[in-house]
């Protein structure tokens, strides 16, 4: 680990709620997870869905939750008959934690899975372990296996279905985008088309490069133009890639994203 990526990890570390040290703070049902079965498509496609089920009042992370959050990892590496697979993420809640604001889930919450089969008329048998942080005044970190025969066919499940159409919609146009350069790499103020979204608002700056940093987005409404800035940090050069960022808004009510950005 780089010294700079070092700074930043311990900074996000003091800016967390406490890790549990006793386990006896921990309720017994902290957290639990099944698995939908869904059904295949003629191309080989499965629908699934992970259902991740929290203890009240203790929250989970978004793909993307920010520098006060835990950023979840499914490893499914030891499956078998699996071309490929991504968690189709449904809209997350914005979360007000002291020293700022995450995104993430309380609760229920069905994450759909997108599978390809190597073999679509073979089962998908499905090996794996779903690594989370789950907080409340404490963060907990939890692995939990992941364990199912996926079988061809299935049935349509309306619960995956819901869902998948709860995911951030998308924007009706690429947000402008300015790059300008400050210490350590360069601040990216976005521009977006995006009504009110109902409540406290968040903007999620998503890039391809792992090792970049970015902060937490500063954000103004202005009627139905929505403004957000980051800084994207590194400890050498940064270059910036209009058609590589992922730009997410969220509210209480619905959210926005969009894959790239324009000059402007």
């Amino acid at each position: 680990m780089t010294l700079f990526r070092l700074i930043l990890l311990c900074a996000l570390l003091a800016s967390l709620p406490s890790v549990v040290a006793a386990q006896g703070d921990v309720p017994d049902d902290l957290a639990s997870v099944e698995i939908r079965p869904g059904w295949r498509t003629g191309e080989g496609r499965h629908y699934a869905a992970l259902v991740l089920r929290l203890a009240p009042g203790w929250k989970t992370y978004w793909r993307a939750p920010g520098s006060l959050g835990i950023p979840p990892h499914l490893d499914w590496g030891r499956s078998r008959n699996l071309a490929a697979g991504a968690v189709a993420w449904p809209r997350p809640t914005v979360i007000r934690q002291p020293g700022g604001r995450a995104l993430g889930y309380g609760g229920a919450v069905v994450l759909p899975l997108v599978l390809r089969a190597v073999d679509g008329d073979a089962p998908i048998r499905l090996r794996g372990r779903l690594s989370i942080g789950v907080c409340a005044e404490i963060c907990v970190p939890v692995d939990l296996p992941v364990r199912a025969e996926l079988a061809p066919g299935g049935a349509d499940d309306p619960v995956i279905r819901r869902a998948l159409a709860d995911r951030p919609a998308p924007m009706a146009a690429l947000p402008r985008c300015r790059v300008a350069p400050v210490g350590g790499g360069v601040a990216v103020t976005f521009d977006m088309a995006v009504p009110p979204l109902g409540g406290s608002e968040a903007v999620a700056v998503e890039v391809a490069d792992p090792s970049l940093w970015v902060t937490d987005a500063e954000t103004r409404r202005d009627g139905d133009r929505l403004r957000a800035r980051v800084e994207i940090l590194s400890r050498g050069a940064v270059a910036f890639d209009r058609s590589a960022v992922r730009v997410t808004a969220v509210g209480r009510d619905r959210a926005y994203e969009a894959a790239g950005c324009r000059a402007g």
